[in-house]
């Protein structure tokens, strides 16, 4: 079973943005696929449902200033806790 995480690299370490649903001491096999390696059409459909205004999939990637975009959506969400401790509290909380 393949189980897409996601993390950040800092000080030599992965750290997740979310616990994992496994046994201590369960070995796992992990493989390193940066963002921008996912592939550019995924990224333009992600970022069509951030946006207030969609891009249609006919624009060609590199139509996209996606700096000036994520610019926006850090902006947006300035001051918000982040996405990870809402899912961490549904997580502790259930169903």
């Amino acid at each position: 079973m393949a189980t897409p995480i996601r993390a950040i690299y800092k000080n030599g370490q992965l750290q997740l943005f979310a616990p994992l649903d496994l046994a201590e001491g369960a070995e796992v096999e992990v493989m390193i696929v940066g963002a921008r390696s996912i592939g550019e059409q995924a990224s333009l459909e992600a970022l069509k449902h951030l946006l207030v205004n969609p891009v249609s999939s006919e624009y060609e990637f590199g139509e996209i200033d996606e700096e000036a975009i994520m610019a926006e959506i850090r902006e947006a969400f300035k001051g918000q806790p982040p996405l990870s401790d809402d899912i961490i509290r549904e997580r502790q909380e259930g169903p």
